[in-house]
């Protein structure tokens, strides 16, 4: 965008030098040649920049792609890069995995892995982000063979973030949504009193041809009467699983735990 502020402002210097009255003795400048070369040479840029600024605005084919790729660090910078050398550069589809890769004590740490789908020069590339499980470290992108698809094929994730975990002192609302579209859930928490909720979602396995199969896990935390005026916190999750790629899934739950609720850490708790 800069190369063509200072083009424009170049051109339009030029232009009001080819206006002037005053001009040297020793000079000669063609008005009419300059004003036909400046109008030129502006059209190209106006062109040039009306096409960048298009293939801008055509960088992500929906808004839930772009949403994705701004919540991911660094995804939307990279985009730009890419098309900076490449004008028919297009992210056209996003997922993610989100899983508990391990228990730090009784923390749970939260692992992520981010597809992103684009076309170039008319092929389909697809590129795979990861963080690490320390200080929230970033991987560069790496070309990989082939797309995820998603979890549930014709809804596919809107976010990278746990969206659906309500970040305030009451949760009962965001996880009750979540229970009653969970296969038995809405049923077991008529009897429980529901604090807060949150799902994951990964690939648990490839298919003998290389396609994967999902699971998806809800975690759900409910209160119990510890005494008169107190309550305590127990956890039970929910999951269901693929047994074959893009097939319907096995629901299991409500399992008991005895591990706290899996707070993510780039979320706060009050």
């Amino acid at each position: 965008m800069n190369k063509y502020i200072i083009a424009i402002f170049s051109l339009i210097c030029l232009f009001n030098l080819a206006q002037a009255a005053d001009f040297s003795d020793d000079i000669t400048f063609d008005k009419d040649n300059i004003k036909q070369t400046y109008k030129q040479d502006l059209q190209k840029i106006s062109n040039s920049l009306e096409q960048e600024i298009t293939a801008k605005e055509n960088l992500f084919t929906t808004k839930r792609v772009k949403g994705m790729c701004k919540e991911w660090f660094s995804c939307v910078e990279w985009a730009e890069s890419k098309l900076a050398k490449d004008p028919t550069f297009q992210v056209v589809d996003t997922e993610v995995e989100r899983w508990i890769s391990k228990w730090d004590g009784d923390k749970a740490v939260w692992k992520y892995k981010f597809y992103v789908k684009t076309k170039e020069q008319g092929k389909t590339k697809v590129y795979l982000f990861a963080r690490g499980d320390k200080n929230f470290s970033y991987s560069s992108p790496i070309l990989i063979k082939k797309f995820p698809g998603h979890p549930i094929a014709n809804k596919p994730s809107k976010h990278i973030t746990h969206s659906e975990y309500n970040d305030f002192a009451f949760y009962t609302f965001s996880a009750q949504q979540l229970c009653n579209v969970w296969s038995g859930c809405k049923t077991w928490s008529k009897d429980h009193s529901l604090r807060r909720a949150i799902v994951g979602q990964y690939i648990y396995k490839y298919d003998e041809q290389q396609r994967p199969l999902w699971q998806i896990i809800l975690y759900v935390e409910y209160q119990i009467p510890k005494n008169v005026i107190w309550f305590t916190e127990k956890v039970v999750y929910f999951q269901a699983y693929q047994t074959e790629s893009g097939g319907e899934y096995t629901y299991q739950g409500p399992i008991e735990t005895d591990k706290s609720f899996p707070l993510p850490s780039n979320l706060r708790i009050f």
